[in-house]
């Protein structure tokens, strides 16, 4: 795992698990052809057919998978303080910035989700040297875990 990697949810409803990427690859993506990166999400036997999310590090884009893209459709033609990045045929390509984001269920973490990448993260931190972290993106079911 890198300092600054992003998080993949993979699987269905609780039956999901945690790795850690570097968003590097999507960004280059992002400059060429999104297309590509989907072909690439559903091509990969571990993510074949299952619900992937990748959340950009700054929280403002979600790059999904064609299996999640195909869950949650159909789309409407705009969001409010959101977009939906559309093919030059009209569809989505499975990038969905800012607010938009709200028409992708995230899957709730657990307890136990929450501690394992708690754990994961302080090791890698602690690895490079670094004392102290912080998360902006703190939903308020995860409060109780974090105040214990």
């Amino acid at each position: 795992m890198k300092v600054g990697a992003g998080t993949i949810w993979a699987g269905t409803s609780n039956d999901y698990r945690l790795q850690y990427v570097s968003l590097t690859q999507v960004y280059r993506y992002l400059a060429s052809d999104i297309r590509s990166l989907q072909a690439d999400l559903d091509a990969d036997p571990v993510i074949r057919g299952r619900q992937v999310i990748l959340e950009s590090k700054d929280g403002h884009a979600f790059w999904v998978s064609g299996t999640t893209l195909k869950t949650y459709a159909p789309y409407p033609d705009s969001y409010p303080g959101g977009s939906i990045i559309r093919d030059q045929d009209g569809e989505p390509t499975g990038v969905f910035l800012d607010n938009a984001q709200a028409l992708i269920a995230r899957p709730v973490w657990s307890y136990k989700d929450m501690a394992k990448r708690l754990d994961l993260t302080v090791e890698d931190l602690l690895k490079n040297g670094l004392t102290s972290a912080h998360d902006a993106m703190l939903l308020p079911y995860m409060a109780d875990f974090f105040q214990e």
